[in-house]
């Protein structure tokens, strides 16, 4: 039997209405964020890649994920993020905390979350003086690196501290140690890198030098 004009138009409603019926799946979008992490004070290198002191004898120096900043006034906490994202202006935030302020132990901490509120990287700043809590919101740009920059506390001169029996290094100086989340810069090692025993220019870094970088996805629905 041949179908009919009204035949086809009510199998055609039918259709369309089963189609409404049947719930389609959310769709999410995944955006990236880049963090720079930056020395906390200073521009000049004072000890390439290290943990624990950097003495002057650079065969009692062992090789980690610190780097040390020449600096005598405040320390900052200083990123550069940029993400693909057009939703959000701010990547997360770090959330900073006093790990000790005694002598010969002056450290603050900042643990970075996305916003998103999950970890994803931390670093300390040693010999350096300050106190209670604080969140430092992290900027962000679309496919532009957004500079937040925000003062955590001053030098704290410990010379003539020891750890294990080694002398601290003299002076002021921030200690900017990785503490996971970061994949490190190409700064040369301790070994290259120890002041005043500097043997090659590349430890005269400025400003355009970043510590450590990070990525992550976030998913949104």
């Amino acid at each position: 039997m041949k179908a009919t004009p009204f035949l086809i138009g009510v199998v055609a409603v039918l259709d369309t209405l089963a189609g409404l019926l049947v719930p389609k799946s959310a769709e999410a979008l995944i955006y990236s964020v880049h963090l720079d992490l930056w020395p906390g004070g200073g521009s000049t290198l004072q000890c390439g890649w290290h943990s624990g002191p950097c003495a002057d004898n650079d065969a009692l120096v062992v090789s980690g994920t610190a780097l040390d900043w020449a600096t005598s006034g405040n320390i900052s906490f200083y990123t550069k993020s940029s993400t693909d994202s057009p939703q959000f202006s701010v990547a997360g935030n770090s959330y900073m905390s006093t790990q000790s302020q005694t002598a010969c132990s002056h450290q603050r901490y900042a643990s970075i979350y996305d916003n998103k509120a999950d970890w994803r990287a931390g670093v300390f700043y040693i010999h350096t003086a300050g106190s209670g809590t604080s969140t430092i919101p992290i900027n962000t740009a679309q496919y532009t690196l957004a500079t937040t920059s925000s003062v955590i506390g001053s030098a704290a001169n410990e010379t003539g501290c020891t750890s294990n029996g080694v002398p601290t290094w003299y002076g002021y100086h921030v200690h900017q140690q990785i503490d996971g989340g970061f994949t490190l810069a190409n700064y040369p090692d301790h070994s290259t890198c120890n002041r005043p025993n500097v043997v090659t220019p590349d430890c005269d870094v400025a400003n355009s030098f970043y510590m450590g970088y990070a990525n992550w996805n976030v998913l949104y629905p």
